[in-house]
């Protein structure tokens, strides 16, 4: 009985683990990523982001997106996904207006995505 017990404690303690362990690494993943967001939103503002700096954020959601895949719903990527490319084709016009409102779509999913881990009663239910 009292093996029962240690071995129960100890895979439920291996859940808990792993799961603070994901909100973690996905938490880390997505405030990083909202912080070049939130530059290149305010470089916009100013109407100097560049293609090439737009680049350098996108080229960073791949890499990232590749880590936190395992954690998270696809569906989440895709819109991403979506929006980062119609932001990186305003970019490339440079129609800084339609950029900005994009940023402010990914900045948002930025914060978004990660608390939806969060074990709420809203979220699992």
């Amino acid at each position: 009985m009292a093996k029962q017990i240690i071995v129960t404690t100890l895979i439920f303690l291996a859940l808990v683990g792993a799961g603070l362990a994901e909100i973690f690494v996905v938490n880390n993943h997505f405030t990083a990523l909202e912080e070049q967001l939130v530059a290149a939103y305010e470089k916009a503002e100013n109407k100097t982001l560049t293609e090439q700096e737009y680049d350098i954020i996108w080229d960073d959601w791949k890499n990232r997106r590749e880590c936190v895949e395992y954690f998270l719903n696809h569906l989440d990527f895709t819109e991403m996904d979506f929006r980062m490319a119609e932001c990186h084709a305003y970019v490339a016009q440079q129609d800084f207006d339609s950029a900005q409102a994009q940023l402010d779509v990914l900045i948002e999913l930025s914060r978004h995505i990660p608390h939806m881990l969060i074990p709420t009663p809203e979220h699992i239910l």
